[in-house]
């Protein structure tokens, strides 16, 4: 990301510059586009067969258990006492490694569709022509299919094409949803400080893309999903253990 960003964030003096410079410039940014597009789209492939061999190891293994979520936020949330929680369901796990290696893969998840999301977006915004990525042997649609269906989880997103950053932006906020949904279980008594320490990362990685699309947008879009990561900033700190927001990678 650090690679995009550079590109992302440079500044140049295009009156001063030749024409044939600023095309080789532009071709040269095209191909490092394409190939970080390229590896994205291979880490997706790769936590895609991930998720789906671990569901395949035993089909009758259901990895995301529904329950009705026990956490109260009425004090930060006024709108959770006429509309419902906005996170109704916590999901629990067969295993606290299975629910940590999830909770890991969702937080994955977050970052490299906002990598792919934020490099189409660019393409859109800076470069005239985004077919002139494409080329004979790239992976033409970019696809970022959603990790294998859950069951009747509704543990979800669906499959996506990032030639509609909408899309990715949804699915980067879906595997952030379903980071939040998870913290219940990580926060129970039995599992002590560990599960809290083992559950921070994916949540600023969560609160860190809320964070990103609320400020992108006018209406508080994403104001409740916030106020309920508040909350859980509240019930770390009460147990000291330390967080840093806003979160940056």
């Amino acid at each position: 990301m650090e690679r995009f960003d550079l590109i992302r964030d440079q500044r140049s003096d295009h009156h001063s510059v030749p024409e044939s410079v600023l095309q080789t410039r532009s071709q040269a940014i095209q191909q490092i586009l394409l190939r970080l597009l390229r590896s994205a789209q291979s880490i997706m492939n790769k936590l895609k067969t991930w998720e789906s061999d671990l569901q395949n190891q035993d089909e009758r293994v259901q990895l995301y258990l529904c329950r009705f979520s026990s956490w109260n936020n009425a004090t930060l949330d006024p709108d959770e006492s006429l509309y419902g929680k906005i996170f109704p369901v916590s999901y629990t796990f067969p295993s606290f490694e299975l629910a940590a290696a999830l909770i890991y893969h969702e937080a994955v998840k977050t970052f490299v569709l906002e990598l792919i999301g934020d490099i189409t977006q660019y393409i859109e915004d800076r470069l005239e022509r985004f077919s002139s990525l494409i080329v004979v042997g790239s992976p033409t649609m970019i696809e970022v299919d959603d990790i294998a269906k859950r069951g009747n989880t509704g543990a979800t997103s669906g499959d996506i094409s990032p030639r509609s950053v909408a899309d990715l932006r949804g699915a980067s906020i879906d595997a952030a949803s379903r980071i939040c949904s998870s913290l219940e279980y990580f926060f129970e008594k039995d599992k002590k400080v560990i599960g809290q320490m083992v559950s921070l990362f994916p949540f600023e990685a969560a609160h860190r893309i809320f964070r990103k699309y609320e400020s992108a947008f006018e209406g508080n879009r994403y104001r409740r999903e916030l106020l309920f990561c508040d909350m859980v900033v509240k019930r770390l700190q009460r147990e000291g253990i330390p967080t840093r927001f806003p979160f940056h990678l």
